[in-house]
């Protein structure tokens, strides 16, 4: 990977995709997605325990009580759940007292650590198209808050709420959010990039100064609701490393995956939604049992009454993906191949040669 905040052509889709992009205000089904979207990433907890490790803590005072070991840390698929993330946060405001440490935390957050969601929002045409991914996807990459996006005059307003977690920890969650937003914004802009004001619900911390250094414009507290404030003129911003087609191809398999997931089907429909949510080095078997609840045996044995093996699914799977980006996008086979689970082009060709009977060449000329 080149410069921080870029995502290459090989990196892996890692986090899962929900809601599509509809209208100029937006506001979550904020139940239904909780009910689909239970756990968050671990990717965001270690990003603040490598914070901390530069202030002389280590993992295991972070994770104290937390039932996750620091083994966790190292496994991409690995998932906590609303009271570990929060338990991790109490544990690592009590013992750090570093001042702004949910600030600090949210500014090391880019567009790399979204997934697929980051590859959409860092290849966006302009900041409008990139605000709206940013706000329609966060859920998936580990947020449990809600959002509203709005128009008043010629200011754009993000409204954040409903946080379930103590006054505590619902500031932390609000700083690393906003901060996080902030950063990623300035980055994919080139710098250009400036919130006009913001808002939080909180009374005035003694930290007030980092508020002003990180955002770079008028802070206010004590406020009615947490708001952020941006010029309308600021969508219009192009993004440094903006590929219409490759952001295109991202959105596309948003809005399939938030329609699959909506719709109850059978035990082989729900093995195809959880393949699709995992990150693509992890989207076998054993994986997706685990993801489940159930062991691998009990898996295969509920596929076989549909007539079906894993393997053939997760084939189908594949090949779907792999015809999406060869009709819809630029990509090359080299980028591809790691996007749809292969980490060896050759036996990328291979597989396609075997799935189709043609080479992947063939399918990219005729479309």
């Amino acid at each position: 990977m080149g410069r921080p905040g870029v995502i290459s052509g090989h990196y892996l889709v890692k986090h899962r995709i929900i809601n599509a992009l509809t209208g100029s205000v937006v506001n979550w089904d904020k139940q239904s997605m909780h009910n689909q979207q239970s756990d968050t990433p671990i990717f965001y907890s270690k990003l603040l325990l490598d914070l901390l490790s530069e202030h002389g803590f280590h993992a295991s005072q972070i994770l104290s009580g937390t039932g996750i070991e620091i083994s966790a840390m190292a496994d991409p698929e690995y998932k906590i759940n609303t009271n570990q993330q929060n338990a991790i946060y109490e544990n690592a405001l009590k013992l750090s007292k570093i001042d702004g440490l949910g600030l600090l935390h949210g500014i090391r957050i880019l567009p790399p650590n979204l997934g697929i969601v980051g590859y959409a929002v860092q290849t966006s045409t302009n900041l409008r198209q990139a605000i709206k991914l940013v706000v329609h996807y966060s859920l998936v990459a580990g947020s449990l808050m809600e959002f509203q996006l709005r128009t008043e005059s010629d200011t754009m307003i993000l409204t954040l709420g409903n946080y379930p977690a103590s006054d505590l920890i619902k500031k932390y969650v609000i700083e690393v959010h906003l901060s996080s937003i902030d950063r990623i914004l300035k980055v994919i802009s080139g710098g250009k990039y400036r919130a006009t004001r913001v808002k939080f619900e909180y009374a005035k911390p003694d930290y007030y100064s980092i508020y002003k250094d990180i955002f770079d414009c008028p802070v206010e507290f004590g406020c009615s609701r947490t708001e952020y404030e941006f010029e309308a003129k600021m969508l219009d911003l192009s993004v440094v490393f903006a590929d219409p087609a490759t952001a295109s191809a991202c959105e596309k398999k948003c809005k399939a995956l938030i329609s699959n997931m909506r719709q109850a089907g059978s035990f082989t429909d729900k093995i195809r939604r959880t393949v699709l949510m995992l990150p693509c080095e992890s989207r076998n078997l054993s994986s997706v049992a685990k993801e489940l609840n159930m062991s691998s045996r009990s898996l295969r044995r509920k596929l076989s009454i549909e007539q079906t093996t894993f393997q053939a699914l997760l084939d189908e799977i594949r090949l779907k993906l792999t015809m999406d980006y060869l009709k819809t996008t630029e990509l090359t086979l080299e980028n591809i191949s790691p996007l749809v689970g292969f980490s060896d082009v050759s036996n990328f060709r291979r597989a396609f040669k075997k799935w189709t009977g043609q080479n992947p060449s063939a399918i990219r000329n005729r479309s």
